[in-house]
């Protein structure tokens, strides 16, 4: 099913792209978990630029190598792809006659063709490998991303009915914070029943979307905390990033380290967004109690919500707390990022030219309208002239016919040869003979 779908140029290309992307992701989401475990928190803005760089990184890779065809310094994996053809008979052109044969008049010349020429071309339909394969992930991804889909849909559906917060203390403490960040583009701040947490929008328009409990529950403080770290989802574009991570699962999903890179990045969003609202509000302490206190409000943690939430898993969010209760909070070091870019650069070329990858040797069978010239040529390259009987030229007479001409003509050639012979033979022996009986006249006189 899937071989006769999807063309097996389109399928052979799709299979060495999808292998090289699997070789090239593996190395890069490796050193981004080694560089993760090295770092251990301590530097968490490098290490979410590491993970976003692996996210990516292998995709560029696997293209430029596909996209380029040049062999990798590290070599490369083939595989033949065996395109798929139809049965083709070719037909056998009539052998045209040939010249008279030189001194044999009456005698036409017919070529024989070989009995490994003659036969017509059959092919029967092979089951492509890569199409298979090509249509196996092609159902997969179609699968995981409708559920991703689906996802997003069920929260639209679930937060529809939400009306927009005008009067409020939180519209001003909102617009001080987007005044104190620098933050031109217009934030809606909206509240829904149907949401157990503070959630930031901002896939088609940027939103804040919080429980009434956060309206009522939370002290002035402990609101510009979670306004502050809701903010920070926002200006650090947090809602593409989650979403990104989910999709690139969901399509290559035979790439398990996907999950791995999009679960630490949800965890280090967190982790900077925390910070990010302690430099805008000064008061870790207030968003310390706002976590503890918003965790309470849903039972179970949201991993399945596709937006950035301020809950998380209770193991997360208990170090996240300890995070800003800590009295000596030495200050980041920062790498520039003129380096980190540089760095990353060199790695993308170095992987791109130097690591292994695989590609398709496309050697199919021909197609109808190339099998039957072939083939003729092949017919007429390796005929072989024979002699025909005495007759006139028979222009479209059947190859056995020709062969039982050309051996009645051998037949006949052979004893006109023995004719001669014999008759010269004769003779010579004739003339010995009476020699031989003119020397015993002489002698016996």
């Amino acid at each position: 099913m899937f071989d006769a779908t999807i063309p097996q140029g389109l399928a052979s290309q799709a299979v060495a792209w999808l292998l090289t992307y699997a070789l090239h992701s593996t190395l890069f989401l490796g050193l981004a978990w080694l560089v993760s475990r090295r770092l251990a928190q301590r530097l968490p803005a490098v290490e979410e630029a590491v993970w976003r760089f692996a996210l990516v990184a292998g995709l560029i890779t696997a293209s430029l190598q596909i996209s380029v065809g040049r062999e990798p310094l590290a070599g490369s994996w083939h595989f033949a792809a065996a395109q798929s053809s139809r049965s083709v008979e070719a037909p056998v052109a009539s052998p045209a006659p040939l010249p008279r044969a030189a001194g044999m008049p009456g005698v036409q010349a017919f070529p024989v063709a070989p009995r490994s020429a003659t036969p017509s071309l059959r092919r029967s339909l092979p089951v492509s490998l890569p199409g298979v394969v090509a249509g196996l992930w092609l159902a997969g991804a179609l699968l995981l991303s409708a559920g991703w889909l689906s996802g997003h849909l069920r929260l639209r559906r679930r937060l529809r009915p939400r009306p927009v917060v005008l009067e409020a203390p939180m519209v001003s403490i909102l617009g001080e914070l987007r005044e104190r960040a620098g933050v031109e583009r217009q934030v809606r701040l909206t509240c829904s029943s149907r949401l157990p947490v503070p959630i930031a929008l901002g896939l088609s328009r940027a939103e804040i979307c919080v429980p009434p409990r956060a309206l009522a529950g939370l002290a002035l403080e402990q609101q510009e905390g979670m306004l502050a770290h809701e903010l920070a989802h926002l200006v650090r574009r947090d809602p593409f990033w989650l979403a990104f991570g989910r999709l690139l699962g969901s399509v290559l999903f035979f790439q398990p380290l996907n999950w791995v890179a999009a679960r630490r990045l949800r965890e280090l969003s967190e982790l900077l967004c925390d910070e990010w609202a302690v430099g805008r509000t000064g008061r870790p302490v207030s968003l310390a109690r706002c976590l503890a206190e918003v965790a309470g409000w849903s039972l179970q943690p949201l991993r399945s919500l596709p937006a950035p939430g301020m809950a998380d898993r209770p193991s997360h969010l208990a170090r996240r707390i300890r995070r800003l209760l800590e009295e000596a909070r030495s200050p980041q070091r920062r790498v520039h990022p003129a380096w980190l870019a540089a760095g990353m650069i060199l790695l993308v070329v170095a992987v791109a030219a130097a690591a292994p990858g695989v590609h398709a040797a496309i050697a199919g069978g021909k197609t109808e309208a190339a099998a039957a010239p072939v083939l003729a040529q092949a017919a007429e390259s390796s005929a072989h002239p024979v002699v025909a009987e005495h007759a006139d030229p028979v222009e479209h007479a059947d190859p056995a016919e020709h062969a039982a001409l050309a051996e009645a003509a051998d037949q006949e050639t052979d004893g006109e040869l023995a004719g001669d012979i014999a008759s010269e033979l004769s003779g010579e022996i004739a003339g010995d003979l009476a020699n031989s009986l003119s020397d015993l006249s002489v002698a016996a006189s």
